[in-house]
């Protein structure tokens, strides 16, 4: 059994634009979505690994994001995204484009929510496809507050040798949403 260790950190802010197709807007949202729905994305990521590392790196990336959202059957519910990550990784521009299908349910007890994932993601790298890998992950995410969520998964990465090699992890993030507020208009029909 080969085992490695590999640490790294990434902080980012996004800015979201969703749209159901009943015609109400939003801006960002931290609760599941139960119609049809369009989300645009455009954020940027800053990732690092520690200094003492063998194989350290700088990384900024511009994210920019289609993701369509649509209900199934036994509250299920299903994402098909659409990613383009623009890295510059050490000084070299990276471009990939990152599709993935994800199904989702979501659950409710009495102290805890959450939603349960399954998805599959490719990596397709614009400069170099012995860089391509293939992901399957399986995850929860816990709902902390009304604008917050922690998610912890375990992540299975296929081999595309001789540059990306098999890969189990775990993982966990914290996120925090924060809503624009929209004006409303008084209509007196």
């Amino acid at each position: 059994l080969n085992r490695s260790y590999y640490d790294e950190g990434k902080a980012g802010f996004f800015l979201d634009y969703l749209k159901n197709f009943q015609g109400k807007h939003s801006i960002s949202k931290a609760d599941s979505l139960r119609e049809r729905t369009l989300k645009i994305r455009v954020g940027y990521l800053f990732g690092v690994n520690p200094p003492d590392s063998s194989d350290s790196f700088r990384e900024h990336t511009i994210v920019t994001q289609g993701d369509y959202y649509f209900p199934l059957t036994w509250g299920m519910e299903t994402e098909v995204r659409n990613r383009f990550d623009w890295s510059i990784n050490n000084g070299n521009l990276e471009p990939r484009y990152r599709p993935r299908l994800k199904f989702s349910k979501d659950f409710a007890t009495e102290y805890l929510t959450f939603s349960s994932y399954f998805y599959g993601e490719y990596f397709l790298d614009f400069n170099d496809s012995g860089h391509n890998r293939w992901r399957l992950c399986l995850g929860s995410e816990f709902k902390v507050t009304r604008r917050s969520d922690f998610e912890v998964y375990y992540l299975y990465q296929f081999a595309n040798q001789p540059d990306i090699g098999e890969l189990s992890a775990i993982g966990v993030a914290l996120r925090i949403y924060i809503a624009a507020k929209h004006k409303t208009e008084n209509r007196k029909d």
